[in-house]
């Protein structure tokens, strides 16, 4: 493979590229500065660059990693500096040389100004938009739903599969229940190859039914000559060995005689393989010495030999039917699903793939498939495809089929060696095979590392490229990789970058390894003693870190350090052993919360809410990991009445608060009373403590689909079993429910800097400064499980129950569990950014271990060789082979990259320094009475006015209607806004037409003095003229816009041909309108224009007291008589916010800026009626002044905001029916100065 330098990749790219990321080396970078090259040289939209990962996580990291490259680029072009980065420079180089500055400038806002449409993706989202973009293609409904996998819908099809298959069948309803098969189990044991496509599995023959046959004769034979064949048995017994043929044969006869007597079809034995010492051969070595027994009485016993045997078969073949059964069962669920999927809309996660690769190899229709395939590839110019070793063949042969083999440029961009997600169905077959078909010239790898320094990456390379095939498979190798950084940042410099230490304490008898258990727990300790006396050298100045990019030295902190554990019993471990030490942990996994002590606990004290008087409950609480009773706590509260007596009140109450108020208010208040809360700040339990109120919160959820209390705890006690029904399955686990809801999983117990333990699947992806792996000298025995997948040659797998396993299989499932194993080791030893500290110990499983593999030295690179060397090695003796083959690798290194350490780490506990010492408990707040927060707008507001609405003339309460508001307003928060404006419309509402004058619509129509004022009043004319000039362009005539105003007209009922001369009499007059000196919109362009700008106040801003003050000052420039009602205005005090939206802010040249608002109001039929002293009187009658500095109180912030503060805002209020090209009708302004406002700007 040659090295992959972005920089001098010809464009525009051709064919397939794979590039190999080792850990550290920049592949995101990579990723980012091709992607950027693509948008700046080729001038590629970003919606046209095609780029999938693996996570959500992944994909907004992505996403913003290359918007963020993009605007560097941007930013160096328009401030002609010379960026810092080298790839950067090359590329405004060779970007100015092919075009100019400015044309790259616009070419690179457009691709920002609509970076959101770009194309980056999961996999599934992918799929997604290729099926919504071409449902018809595809062949599925155009309105897809998606989400999690319908566990009811395959439930039902599991039942159905019972009642055709499994209950009218004798054979397999004896089956089902001999081995406990229910539809619910099988889902369990399949839920991950119900979907897994390119997935075969062998039903094993049908031999029940003839083995049964022969038992049956069997047990016919021996029947008929029970008591002969008991006869010679009690002749011959003195002749035969008495340690076999003793008191269990004589309970084996005593069977068989109930069983002949009940006449059973089979009899029913304890011991039933005792039978088989009556073959010929064992019966005649069991004779006695110088004993003899005649031919005829072995040959009379052999009846029970052949039953026996039969009842041998049988087992077996019972066993393949109950596998038949369920592999049946698995076939009918893949037909029955696909069959549903159909007739749905409803698509999970799985049936996003199938369904796009189904469309891409569709048999029946390939004209459609092709048609599909070249739609793809011409929409996307290129494909980038990231995390690509996690891939599977279904995945691989979507992107084959869509892009590869439509010759659009891909770049597979991946690392072997850190393919670590088998048991989620990803496949390192699939991307090898993707691998050998790309073209050696096309295959490239990054070879410097850029997280670690050099003797670290040195020291773990020293660990793995010993071996020619450090992970099992011979196409996956140890690349050899340079680090960017020499020197260690920690100081002092450790002596090593890797230290290895060896543990091995006496076994429980001498020569003896050491027990497991014992060993976690001791690993445990010895980790938690080095991170405290690693802390405390921080603490006293004499460990120190220096900045990744540059910085001086500062102490080293908890958050640098992370622990890296299998499974979650070990995270505990090691969080517990570091509370002893006084150091503060957070585990970071994606693990249930019901999974969890404090669950369990919870659920116990809803039980103890329910029935007070069953103390039992309480005792389990208390003693429990809330409140840390002892024994002695238990025994004392036992005797004591009185305490027993309020705690049953406690919780009486609680359940009295839980039935009036909900869970989460019992909770909260029950935490408080009983000291709940107190105990686990003083215990500094922040674990329990997070758990406890994220419970709380997931309960208060459930509860409103619980129809009671009771249901409520039934349903938490449901999942508390699935959780642990879920804990023993290690099948499928990313298909688990609880683990798929985000709401359920751990939440982190605090945000503070402290040690975290990470599972290392988990911390893939991530980097610390120093990382210990206290346990990567175990390794789980349960290497076979029920049902394995196998890779086959042809690039399918084949599904096989344990009992179908060959001794071929298990090698095979040995070899590539070996090999996740020694990727999944990779991943975690390059999570360190400065030191690595290992530990190493033997055990019963070292055969297995990964280092075990890595430091043989048999001269093979055969993973089952090297197993069997191990294993022949026993107790100490295994021991100190692999003491020695440590000692020969690390001496081996050079000096500073592998350290060796014997023997337990000095006694240390941390002691930082807490600077809130003392005991806790839970701050005590007082109650506070229930608020109801309300969103209203001006027009809500001002018509709370109580004496106003009396005297306001009718005609003049028109405008401002709440329809017209709501038009602005999102459609969910329509009917909540509608409901607060009821009392005021009530008021308004007089006839079927409010705003018409006194009902004498004719008679006003014919006295207009203009067509516009002969426009009807009202509700729907006001948001019809609203609309006209919402949608108007003022740069534009209004005569080039008369077909939309057409539209607008006949959409609200209004005969276009008659009303719209008087429109566009109105838009003329509106665009020309002289808004102040020199400034009307016919000349404002529409990017110095804001329309519609919505905005949300705190009414605590807007008392009355506070108003009626402001108004009354002398420097305001309100005009004349226009705030004449002032002293009228009264409304409620209401608490919430005050929201609206402006019609438009205008910005002129000259820097003045405008507020305009389009008001319809009927003022009268003359031009006459919309002098300014009309308006001022409608401005104080309607309170308008009042909704001017809500606006300008609005603007003024939103200017602010953007440092471009004018010295006044200009409020200018349009009675569109007024305004004229000939008069100041119409127009009516307030210039209300900045300095004035500023109580609401501070």
């Amino acid at each position: 493979m040659q090295d992959f330098h972005v920089a001098q990749l010809p464009l525009p790219p051709q064919g397939t590229h794979l590039v190999e990321a080792s850990a550290g080396t920049g592949k995101t970078y990579s990723i980012a500065a091709l992607f950027t090259r693509l948008v700046v040289l080729e001038g590629w939209a970003p919606e046209n660059i095609l780029v999938v990962t693996f996570t959500e996580a992944a994909t907004a990291e992505l996403k913003n990693r290359l918007r963020a490259r993009l605007g560097e680029v941007l930013a160096a072009l328009q401030s002609g500096e010379t960026p810092d980065d080298e790839f950067l420079q090359h590329l405004l180089a060779e970007a100015l040389a092919r075009q100019e500055r400015g044309k790259l400038i616009l070419q690179l806002q457009a691709a920002l100004s609509g970076f959101d449409t770009a194309a980056i993706y999961t996999i599934h989202g992918f799929c997604l938009r290729v099926l919504g973009d071409y449902a018809f293609l595809c062949g599925v409904p155009f309105e897809l739903e998606t989400g999690p996998a319908d566990s009811a819908a395959r439930l039902v099809a599991a039942q159905d599969f019972w009642r055709e298959h499994v209950a009218d069948h004798p054979q397999n309803a004896h089956i089902a229940a001999r081995f406990g098969i229910t539809p619910a189990s099988v889902l369990a044991e399949f839920s991950g190859s119900l979907k897994r496509a390119f997935l075969d599995y062998r039903l094993p023959e049908s031999r029940l039914p003839q083995i049964q046959k022969g038992l049956h004769a069997a047990w016919q034979k021996l029947q008929r000559n029970a008591e002969e064949i008991e006869a010679v048995y009690r002749r011959i017994k003195p002749q035969l060995n008495g340690n076999t043929f003793n008191a269990s044969i004589d309970t084996l006869f005593a069977e068989l005689r109930q069983a002949a007597q009940e006449g059973l079809e089979q009899p029913v034995l304890s011991k039933p393989d005792k039978l088989l010492c009556f073959e010929e051969n064992a019966l005649r070595g069991k004779i006695k010495k110088n004993q003899h027994i005649e031919e005829a009485d072995i040959a009379a016993l052999q009846p029970l030999a052949v039953l026996g045997r039969r009842l041998a078969e049988i087992g077996g073949a019972e066993q393949e039917a109950a596998i038949r059964l369920k592999l049946e069962c698995l076939g009918y669920l893949k037909t029955r699903l696909a069959e549903d999927k159909r007739r749905s809309p409803r698509r999970d996660y799985d049936d996003l793939l199938l369904d796009v690769h189904a469309a891409l190899s569709n048999p029946a229709h390939p004209e459609q498939a092709e048609a599909l395939a070249q739609a793809l590839a011409a929409k996307w110019r290129v494909a980038l495809i990231d995390e690509f070793q996690d891939t599977d063949p279904l995945q691989y042969a979507i992107f084959h089929t869509a892009f590869i083999r439509q010759g659009v440029p891909v770049f597979l961009v991946g690392d072997p060696k850190q393919a670590i997600y088998g048991f989620r169905g990803a496949d390192i077959h699939a991307y090898l095979a993707a691998a050998a078909e790309t073209a050696s010239e096309q295959s490239y790898t990054l070879r410097t590392n850029y997280r670690s320094h050099r003797n670290l990456v040195n020291g773990i390379g020293h660990l793995f490229a010993a071996r020619s095939r450090p992970f099992v498979l011979p196409q996956i190798a140890y690349p050899a990789v340079q680090a960017a950084r020499i020197e260690s940042l920690l100081s002092p410099v450790p002596e090593a970058a890797v230290a290895v230490r060896w543990i091995n304490p006496a076994g429980e008898s001498e020569g003896k390894l050491p027990n497991k258990d014992a060993l976690r727990e001791l690993c445990a300790d010895y980790c938690a003693r080095e991170i405290a006396a690693r802390l405390n050298q921080a603490l006293s100045g004499s460990l120190s870190i220096g900045g990744k990019h540059g910085g001086g030295n500062v102490p080293l902190h908890p958050g640098q350090i992370a622990v890296l554990v299998r499974t979650h019993s070990e995270a505990a471990l090691v969080a517990r052993a570091l509370k002893r030490r006084g150091v503060r942990s957070v585990l970071l996994q994606q693990q249930s919360v019901f999974d969890t002590p404090e669950a369990e606990a919870l659920h116990a004290l809803l039980l103890f809410w329910l029935a007070p008087q069953q103390t039992e409950y309480l005792r389990f609480v208390l003693g429990g990991i809330f409140y840390g009773y002892t024994a002695q706590d238990l025994a004392e509260l036992n005797g004591n009445e009185n305490r027993l007596a309020e705690w049953v009140a406690l919780a009486e109450t609680a359940a009295e608060a839980w039935q009036q108020h909900g869970i989460y208010t019992a909770l909260t208040r029950f935490a408080r009373q009983s000291g709940l809360e107190q105990h686990l700040l003083h215990t500094r339990n922040e674990r329990s403590f997070t758990n406890f109120w994220q419970l709380a919160e997931i309960l208060a959820l459930a509860a409103a689909e619980c129809a009671s209390p009771v249901a409520l705890a039934q349903w938490l006690e449901m999942r508390l079993k699935s959780s642990k029904k879920n804990k023993k399955s290690k099948e499928n686990k990313n298909d688990r429910e609880d683990k798929g809801n985000k709401e359920y999983q751990l939440r982190l117990e605090s945000d503070e800097d402290l040690v975290k333990i990470v599972t290392m699947h988990a911390a893939k992806g991530l980097e610390y400064p120093l990382v210990f792996c206290p346990f990567v000298w175990d390794t789980s025995r349960d290497l076979v499980k029920d049902w394995n997948i196998i890779s086959q040659s042809n690039g399918r797998n084949l599904l096989l129950a344990k009992a179908q396993l060959g001794e071929e299989d298990e090698r095979q499932l040995f070899a590539e569990d070996l090999g996740e194993r020694l990727r999944l080791l990779y991943v975690a030893l390059t999570r360190a950014r400065e030191q690595l500290v290992l530990y190493a110990a033997p055990c019963s499983n070292t055969p297995e271990n990964t280092f075990a593999y890595l430091l043989a030295e048999t001269g093979e690179d055969d993973c089952h060789a090297i197993r069997s060397h191990w294993s022949s090695f026993e107790g100490q003796g295994r021991a100190e082979a692999l003491r020695q083959a440590w000692l020969k690798r690390i001496q081996s290194a050079a000096p500073g990259q592998l350290q060796w350490l014997e023997g337990e780490p000095p006694e240390a506990s941390y002691r930082a320094r807490d600077e809130q010492q003392g005991s806790y408990r839970a701050l005590v707040l007082s109650e506070r009475p229930l608020q109801f927060i309300r969103h209203t707008s001006f027009t809500g507001l001002s018509r709370q006015t109580l004496p106003a609405e009396e005297w306001l003339p009718e005609n003049l309460l028109a405008d401002e209607n709440p329809i017209a508001e709501t038009e602005r307003l999102p459609e969910n928060e329509r009917s909540e806004f509608l409901r607060g404006k009821s009392t005021g419309s009530e008021l308004r509402s007089n006839g079927s037409n409010p705003a018409q004058p006194m009902g004498q619509g004719d008679l006003w129509q014919s006295e207009a003095e203009t067509a516009l004022l002969a426009f009807p009043a009202g509700t729907q004319p006001g948001i019809c003229l609203h609309s006209i000039l919402e949608q108007t362009d003022f740069v534009h005539p209004a005569a080039e816009q008369a077909a939309s105003y057409a539209d607008i007209l006949d959409k609200h009922g209004f005969e276009a041909e008659a009303w719209l001369p008087a429109v566009l009499e109105m838009v003329e007059a509106v665009r020309r309108v002289p808004l102040a000196e020199n400034m009307q919109l016919a000349d404002i362009p529409a990017d110095s224009r804001v329309a519609e700008m919505g905005f949300v106040l705190h009414l605590h801003d807007f008392g009355l007291k506070r108003l009626r003050r402001w108004f009354a000052r002398s420097d305001i420039g309100l005009p004349e008589n226009a705030a004449a009602h002032l002293p009228q205005l009264d409304f409620h005090a209401v608490t919430g916010f005050l929201n609206g939206f402006i019609d438009l802010i205008a910005a002129g040249k000259n820097g003045r800026v405008c507020v305009i608002d389009y008001k319809s109001n009927h003022l009268g039929s003359r031009l006459a009626d919309y002098g300014q002293a009309a308006m001022s009187a409608a401005v104080s009658e309607h309170h308008y002044y009042l909704q001017a500095l809500i606006y300008a109180v609005a603007t003024a912030r939103y200017l602010k905001q953007r440092h471009a503060l004018p010295e006044s805002i200009h409020v200018r209020y349009l009675f569109v029916r007024g305004l004229n090209l000939h008069g100041q009708e119409g127009l009516w302004c307030w210039d209300i100065p900045v300095s004035a406002l500023q109580e609401w700007l501070e």
